[in-house]
């Protein structure tokens, strides 16, 4: 373990590390060749294999990574050159760095959500005018199948509903 990062700090990261080190490896070489690589071994399936997940990861979500910085940090990191950040760099690119991920995820979340509330409210309004349907007092919209022919339940009686829940889309 290099002596200038904490041992907590290490064991942490060392797998997630790992892993993605030896992907971008793997990925960086096929973005530089005209040719997909040669698979001639398990090993090599397992290291494009990883590479591939890694970087479908960091594209579905949306990271801008240069991957020749990258595949430079990975070779220094590999190799034991000496880093061209140090220690308290590297921590502080990568806290900025998560709090750029995390702000873009929660301007992803909110609008998603927005975008939901805007079709639910579509969709209740829509909803509401179909025949048979019943709205309560709080909104919640109900449609009776079946009505039953027996003796109406008491308070304190235990009962059986079939229900169904939907999505607005329908699933």
């Amino acid at each position: 373990m290099p002596d200038f990062i904490p041992r907590r700090f290490w064991r942490f990261h060392f797998m997630k590390n790992l892993v993605i080190g030896i992907t971008l490896a793997t990925l960086a070489a096929p973005a530089f060749a005209q040719n997909p690589p040669a698979l001639k071994d398990s090993k090599d399936k397992v290291s494009y294999s990883i590479g591939l997940d890694i970087g479908t990861t960091f594209k579905k979500q949306k990271m801008e990574i240069n991957s020749d910085a990258l595949v430079a940090g990975l070779k220094d990191g590999m190799s034991g050159a000496k880093p061209a950040l140090n220690p308290d760099e590297v921590r502080q690119v990568m806290m900025e760095f998560s709090k750029d991920m995390r702000e873009k995820t929660a301007a992803a979340t909110k609008e998603a959500a927005e975008k939901n509330s805007k079709e639910g409210e579509k969709f209740l309004a829509e909803n509401k005018a179909k025949p048979g349907v019943k709205t309560t007092a709080s909104g919640l919209q109900y449609k009776m199948e079946k009505e039953g022919n027996g003796t109406p339940p008491k308070e304190t009686d235990t009962v059986v509903v079939n229900y169904r829940g939907t999505l607005i889309d329908g699933t």
